[in-house]
């Protein structure tokens, strides 16, 4: 140890798996007599030590430089990344997408034929099956529209070499050019609030009637949404002055809510939202999106599986690719979040009765009127 004192080294040390490198550990083997201690041991009581470093994304068999110092204590720091490394600082809005979506878009990717060479257009929030169908083969061409993922866009292409088969535009340049150029057209549906995508169907309609070449393809092939009716005084409190109680005995109640009373959430985690389903989940809307129009109605009879009262209607999707693949924002172990449209009074409901739910979308936004069948 004396040795080791006043002096500063490198060492060089080769990953063995691809992750993330949060922080490093540094024990030691002791000399005792004859044999060796190792302070790591699970059998000892030694205590190791953890120098915590930031987040850094290494693949296997990368090398990473350490540099060591010994003063009156040793000190382990990550040297300077090389210039192949990028630290990237992403938006809030993009890494739930990351985190959620992107390997159930891998295995679209690689499943998913698109012919050699092909102009894709990805116009999704964080264009992940864009970028990964460009990684799979570089002689496509790939367009997508500046956003909060651009930094994450120019990142992949620069680490991977593809900067020369990408170009980024904004919707005004993508809607105005009506020529005909690209074999597929990628989008997402969901917002990460939840909610659908502002004017998504609108955009899809004009961009495939002008820049999609006629025998391409729109990815995903399909969507629906689902929804479900319940019972739950939390969003009924979130949404509207539910009693004279709640402003001190003042009778002004009815006149708040006819100037201030939400009709719509969003940032909802269904899972863990305090309600009672009243219904099984329906399908809302289904919509091929290769023949969407814009603003979408749609009626549909419910049947009543719990007795109480109607207060909201969440909502969430599914989105379809031709392989079969099925992409959500709802599911067990999830960190997506969902939407809900909030009724103005609470409806009474008997088991067994049915419920006419007629819903319409204009603009992203969707609404709901319900009807009781009063001889159920």
């Amino acid at each position: 140890m004396r040795n080791l004192l006043g002096r500063t080294w490198t060492e060089t040390v080769e990953c063995g798996t691809t992750g993330q490198l949060d922080c490093l550990g540094l024990w030691f083997w002791l000399s005792v007599g004859q044999t060796w201690l190792d302070t790591m041991h699970e059998d000892t009581c030694w205590e190791q030590a953890i120098y915590p470093v930031s987040g850094r994304l290494l693949s296997k068999g990368e090398q990473v430089r350490l540099d060591v110092t010994c003063s009156d204590h040793i000190s382990v720091a990550v040297a300077e990344s090389s210039d192949h490394s990028v630290q990237l600082h992403l938006q809030d809005d993009v890494v739930p997408i990351l985190n959620e979506c992107f390997a159930p878009l891998s295995e679209v990717a690689a499943a998913t034929c698109l012919p050699r060479g092909a102009h894709i257009l990805d116009i999704s929030t964080v264009p992940v099956l864009g970028l990964l169908f460009l990684q799979k083969d570089n002689t496509c061409q790939l367009s997508t529209v500046a956003g909060q993922a651009s930094p994450l866009v120019e990142a992949f292409t620069r680490k991977h070499h593809l900067g020369n088969h990408m170009e980024v535009a904004s919707m005004h340049e993508l809607s105005n050019c009506k020529q005909p150029t690209f074999d597929v057209i990628v989008t997402d549906v969901w917002d990460v609030s939840g909610t659908l995508r502002a004017s998504l169907f609108e955009h899809i309609a004009l961009l495939r009637l002008q820049r999609l070449k006629r025998d391409g393809m729109m990815l995903p092939a399909t969507c629906t949404v689902l929804a479900v009716l319940v019972e739950s005084p939390t969003l009924e409190a979130e949404s509207r002055v539910v009693s004279d109680e709640r402003t001190l005995g003042w009778q002004v109640a009815s006149c708040l809510n006819n100037w201030a009373q939400v009709s719509s959430h969003q940032d909802i985690c269904l899972s863990t939202l305090p309600h009672h389903a009243l219904c099984t989940p329906f399908e809302m809307f289904h919509v091929d999106l290769a023949r969407v129009e814009g603003t979408l109605k749609a009626e549909r009879k419910v049947e009543i599986t719990r007795t109480g009262y109607v207060s909201a209607c969440p909502f969430w999707f599914k989105t379809h690719y031709p392989d079969g693949r099925v992409v959500t924002n709802y599911g067990r172990g999830m960190h997506l979040l969902q939407a809900a449209i909030t009724l103005p009074e609470r409806i009474v409901v008997k088991c067994g009765q049915s419920v006419t739910v007629t819903a319409s979308c204009e603009h992203g936004r969707i609404a709901v009127e319900l009807k009781v069948d009063q001889s159920g």
